[in-house]
């Protein structure tokens, strides 16, 4: 794997899951998602570290990243004061013009990253 986490994980809870995603039928096409995406993670995810939520927003043309502090990896029912407004703020943005294509130069700046407050 080319990127690394700087977060402690559970071993047999990622080895679990590595397992499973091995054995997945799906192509690499079923994973597209072109639409505008809201991605949250919690900081403090031992499960799956927001290291890896961030690399999957990159790849999503216009989608927003809302990293969590002091949250793990369940923010909707963790911190629910704080996902509601963001989720409320990105269906309310206005999406006129269409997402660029995933991998291109266009696409992965299209990414933003926003640190919640507390």
């Amino acid at each position: 794997m080319a990127a690394k986490c700087e977060v402690e994980s559970d071993r047999k809870m990622v080895e679990m899951q590595l397992r499973c995603l091995a054995c997945s039928e799906m192509s690499a096409d079923d994973y597209r998602i072109l639409g505008p995406t809201l991605v949250i993670a919690g900081e403090d995810d031992r499960l799956i570290p927001a290291c890896y939520a961030r690399q999957m927003a990159e790849k999503i043309p216009g989608s927003k990243f809302v990293s969590l502090p002091r949250c793990g990896h369940n923010p909707f029912q963790e911190r629910p004061e704080d996902v509601l407004p963001q989720i409320m703020e990105f269906l309310q943005r206005n999406h006129e013009t269409p997402p660029a294509e995933a991998g291109s130069a266009e696409g992965h700046g299209n990414c933003n990253l926003v640190h919640a407050e507390l």
